[in-house]
């Protein structure tokens, strides 16, 4: 299973909560794949559903699930595979203007200029 199935099933899990069990159990079983066939024995899968502001399932592997976990700077990486793969879906077009995907000010910019941080957008709390 690709890196890419396991990003749509985590960010689209949003339905009732019986095909959700079926859900998070493909995602499960798609981790475990990939896992096996990068040779990696030590991981954590924490899956949000619907508006849930806590995790729905969490599972470790080799390790406590609840442990915290050093990010770095690895948000980035994911926003932009999560982005290649919408763009792929077809689920927005690669040039549009923020304003028409989010709660932002016309004229902020475009996509691009969001990810490569020259929309103009201020920082935010987590930013310091």
């Amino acid at each position: 299973m690709s890196l890419r199935a396991l990003l749509i099933g985590a960010l689209l899990l949003t339905t009732p909560v019986a095909a959700q069990d079926d859900r998070q159990a493909a995602i499960v079983t798609a981790f475990e794949a990939w896992m096996s066939d990068h040779g990696i024995t030590e991981a954590s899968i924490a899956v949000l559903a619907g508006d849930a502001r806590a995790p729905t399932l969490t599972k470790g592997y080799g390790r406590d699930a609840a442990a915290p976990v050093t990010l770095a700077s690895l948000s980035k990486a994911i926003t932009g595979a999560c982005i290649a793969v919408f763009q792929q879906e077809g689920v927005f077009d690669l040039d549009a203007q923020i304003s028409t995907l989010i709660d932002a000010p016309e004229g902020t910019g475009s996509l691009p200029d969001f990810l490569s941080q020259t929309s103009g957008f201020d920082e935010d709390l987590t930013q310091g």
